[in-house]
């Protein structure tokens, strides 16, 4: 086959095989000084270490309950995770609520899944309840509202066990109020499987 980009190639004569060799030549080589080659297995393993990159799940459409303290799933912020993985997970909110109402979040995790979970950062809200939930999806974090946008972030670490599905999270009312609370869009939740 002569030389051709990989940007080129339309199709495969065949399956290769993990033991097959990609050749590379800068091109400032000769055609035959084609010295630097990679295995089909290596270049694949190369692609799957992509896995490990951190996955953003942006919020488009602003969400609002009213009058409400259950729980309910978030239409955007959700992934779907691996049985027996750790993930990092990181979730950045441009929210408001009133001081009567405030607001409250949970996860909804696969059976059996952990994870431990923190308020790390705040503006424009002061914060109420653990600091810290160990070990306990259905922890809870409350936040005070101000009734003007809040910033809110929080992180933590998963561990799903045997179980694979959807992470999802939630959140309600801390006191059902008739009035709107909102978790508004450009929030955002990142994750990324660390093994």
């Amino acid at each position: 086959m002569a030389d051709q980009k990989l940007s080129a190639l339309t199709e495969l004569a065949a399956t290769p095989a993990v033991d097959d060799e990609v050749y590379i030549r800068d091109v400032s080589e000769a055609a035959a000084d084609e010295s630097k080659r990679i295995t089909t297995a290596n270049l694949l393993a190369s692609k799957a270490d992509a896995a490990n990159e951190t996955k953003y799940v942006l919020k488009a459409v602003t969400e609002t309950v009213n009058n409400s303290d259950v729980f309910q799933d978030d239409d955007a912020l959700k992934f779907t995770a691996l049985a027996n993985k750790f993930y990092h997970v990181r979730v950045w909110l441009l929210l408001i609520t009133t001081d009567a109402a405030d607001i409250k979040f949970k996860w909804d995790v696969p059976v059996a899944a952990d994870i431990d979970w923190i308020n790390s950062g705040m503006i424009g809200a002061s914060f109420s309840g653990k600091a810290m939930t160990y070990s306990a999806a259905a922890s809870e974090l409350t936040i005070s509202g101000t009734g003007t946008y809040q910033i809110l972030t929080f992180e933590g670490l998963l561990y799903t066990g045997a179980n694979a599905g959807a992470v999802t999270l939630q959140w309600a009312q801390y006191t059902a109020e008739v009035s709107d609370t909102e978790v508004h869009a450009r929030s955002f939740l990142s994750y990324r499987l660390m093994n």
